[in-house]
């Protein structure tokens, strides 16, 4: 297995894993709510409110949403698909905090259109 198809396992494992804890939290706030008699909030909602409240249940969320854009990227790239790869690339230049990143990212990607 080379290095890239590594890499593309761990950000799939991360993923995966990030995903079932996010979901497995909401079951159990949507159990706490019925049993309650609470009115429930959406996925969405919920997942903003956690963020607002919980600093480390955002950092999370928002390495879950990157490990998914990386993943698109990939897709992309192996299928071939240049508006999902252009779109993908889009997506990730406002996670992106290093100023050389930011920069040339968005020359390339004027140089897409």
């Amino acid at each position: 297995m080379t290095h890239l198809a590594k890499a593309r396992c761990a950000n799939e494992i991360t993923a995966a894993a990030l995903y079932v804890l996010q979901q497995s939290a909401y079951k159990d706030y949507m159990a706490t709510v019925t049993s309650t008699s609470k009115p429930s909030l959406e996925f969405r909602e919920w997942c903003c409110k956690m963020g607002s409240i919980q600093p480390q249940f955002f950092f999370w969320s928002q390495v879950l949403e990157l490990e998914i854009l990386i993943l698109e990227i990939v897709r992309s790239i192996r299928e071939g698909h240049f508006k999902s790869y252009a779109e993908s690339v889009t997506a990730v230049l406002p996670c992106l905090d290093h100023i050389n990143y930011t920069r040339w990212l968005s020359v390339f990607k004027l140089c897409m259109a």
